[in-house]
């Protein structure tokens, strides 16, 4: 007879049982007939039964209590104050049936009796119960215990929380309730508007002003006044006692009011200047003039600046920052100079070269310093590095880094913080928009533009919108914009406004009287535009008012 070995063919199978559960079911029902249980958990003179090896399987706690030369390991009962018997007995349950109910009630105990007893499934239920728990009432509470036991992704959530809701948050009664070293955290990691900042140590030292008011006038100087309105400091911050009576308080808001009238007094601008650009090298002139006074002549720049320089306006000075001499990298400068327009006879003056060559840049101005960020070197490589110049001491000075090199990126200054906006960068165009806070020197995230934009042009309107004006856009295919998108840095929204009647990119914009003027630039047929186009934010629509006698493009724009 053959056998039977021989007379099948199939080598092998696999198969598993479908009874997972049922040895744990088993012992579960063993547990509570009290059978096979060798130790017993006594927590507030309550004990649970229990098994070691079903213990030491869920619990590398109990693992090792178990298996190395811990006094538990040879006692047949083991003492664990450290945990509430509540909590204890819907561990060892979930360790026996994979079933847990958490609550308000027992969610802070469990996470502390899971993160000692090493049982990582209850911790992530319990953070899972605490992530759909966030309110103004808990986002304190539940930092905390993100803190405590090291949740990454409950801190993550709970700061994303307070972003979100900071205005709100900073005003509830969790907050008032922090201690001094807790509150100042708050802000650490989030971006706040300097009047909410400043509400928020007002109202929280006012919560307990007897014991709380020695910190304020630290707490003050960290407050950002020139991001601050006009009118909330002569009629509300004016008359706060906390600032009135502090000397250092009154002092820095004294400052603030001189400073702002001192730049009233400077006048509004009635002229628009071009300065150099790939055709225009060294040209100054106007090409705008609503003051009906005569056109002035004014002097050649001392250098070429061509792809293009920045211009800034700082006080009555003209700053021209930067550029290229030649249409080639190695003619990058690093080069600037100033045209003081109070002057009766008008002369350029060369001061401090910035510590870096560049072109194709951005450059604001911001309580009277002036930024520089982004660009190319000499080398064609895109800079995410940045410097300020003060001209008390006529030096440049470092900044932080941007977290994103760019080109061709736009920079402006609006309600106390330097943006850069688009240009190009990481092999594409850039949609981001990042925001420098001199005050702390730190660079944050903004909204990102609905469109990628290269060589655009930006301006700060009302120290309340940004615009981001034309440029090349797009995610692979570059297409010339006349598309218009304006930022509400109250809102931190974009949104789409009226479009230019030219679609344009290297073209350069400024703000004058309250208008926005466009000039110059490339259209879509690689021409060089001659219209000059005014931009009306009460009736949201652009208008061409007038053409330059030269065709500008690479240019930079400022209003005197």
């Amino acid at each position: 007879m053959v056998s039977l070995e021989k007379m099948i063919t199939t080598q092998e199978i696999s198969r598993t049982r479908k009874d997972e559960g049922a040895l744990l079911d088993y012992a579960n029902r063993k547990r509570q007939e009290d059978r096979f249980n060798d130790v017993k958990i006594k927590v507030e003179n309550e004990t649970f039964p229990a098994n070691r090896m079903v213990l030491s399987c869920y619990s590398d706690y109990f693992d090792r209590m178990f298996q190395t030369n811990m006094m538990e390991r040879y006692q047949d009962e083991v003492v664990m104050n450290e945990i509430t018997k509540t909590s204890m007995k819907l561990i060892i349950e979930f360790i026996y049936t994979g079933n847990i109910k958490i609550n308000k009630g027992n969610v802070r105990d469990l996470l502390s009796a899971a993160d000692m007893l090493c049982i990582n499934d209850v911790k992530i239920f319990c953070v899972e119960f605490l992530e759909m728990s966030i309110t103004m009432d808990t986002c304190f509470t539940i930092l905390s215990l993100a803190d405590l036991y090291r949740s990454e992704k409950l801190q993550t959530r709970v700061k994303s929380f307070l972003e979100e809701n900071i205005n709100d948050v900073v005003l509830s009664q969790d907050f008032m309730s922090l201690d001094l070293n807790k509150m100042k955290s708050v802000f650490t990691d989030n971006q706040v508007p300097e009047l909410t900042l400043y509400k928020a140590y007002l109202e929280w030292t006012k919560h307990d002003v007897e014991n709380r008011r020695c910190h304020f006038s630290d707490l003050f100087a960290k407050v950002y006044l020139p991001a601050i309105s006009t009118e909330y400091l002569e009629n509300e911050m004016s008359n706060e006692s906390l600032v009135s009576d502090d000397f250092g308080c009154l002092r820095k808001h004294h400052h603030e009011i001189l400073r702002r009238s001192r730049l009233a007094k400077q006048g509004g601008s009635s002229r628009v200047l071009s300065i150099g650009g790939r055709n225009t090298m060294q040209n100054v002139f106007e090409v705008v003039n609503v003051s009906g006074s005569p056109t002035r002549n004014y002097p050649d720049l001392p250098q070429k600046k061509h792809a293009p320089c920045c211009t800034v306006l700082h006080g009555n000075v003209v700053y021209a920052i930067g550029g290229a001499t030649e249409v080639k990298d190695d003619s990058i400068t690093s080069q600037v100079c100033r045209l003081d327009m109070k002057m009766d006879n008008l002369e350029w003056e060369v001061v401090a070269s910035m510590k870096v060559r560049r072109r194709v840049m951005g450059a604001a101005v911001f309580n009277e310093t002036i930024f520089v960020v982004g660009g190319l070197n000499e080398n064609g490589d895109q800079l995410s590095s940045g410097e300020y110049y003060t001209s008390t001491f006529n030096r440049w000075a470092d900044i932080s880094p941007m977290k994103q090199p760019r080109s061709g990126n736009a920079a402006v200054s609006c309600r106390g913080y330097i943006y850069s906006l688009g240009g190009y960068g990481s092999n594409k165009y850039l949609s981001s928009v990042e925001r420098f806070h001199p005050g702390n020197d730190v660079w944050d995230d903004v909204p990102s533009m609905k469109v990628p934009r290269n060589w655009l042009a930006a301006v700060a309107l009302n120290d309340t919108h940004i615009y981001a004006i034309g440029g090349l856009a797009g995610e692979e295919d570059a297409t010339l914009q006349k598309s218009v998108e304006r930022y509400d840095v109250t809102t931190n929204k974009w949104s789409d406004v009226g479009e230019m009647n030219v679609e344009r990119s290297s073209h350069a914009a400024c703000v004058l009287q309250g208008k926005i003027y466009v000039v110059g630039g490339v259209d879509k047929n690689k021409y060089a535009v001659k219209s000059i186009e005014c931009y009306d934010p009460t009736t949201n629509k652009w208008t061409i008012v007038g053409e330059t006698y030269e065709r500008l493009l690479f240019h930079a724009l400022v209003a005197i």
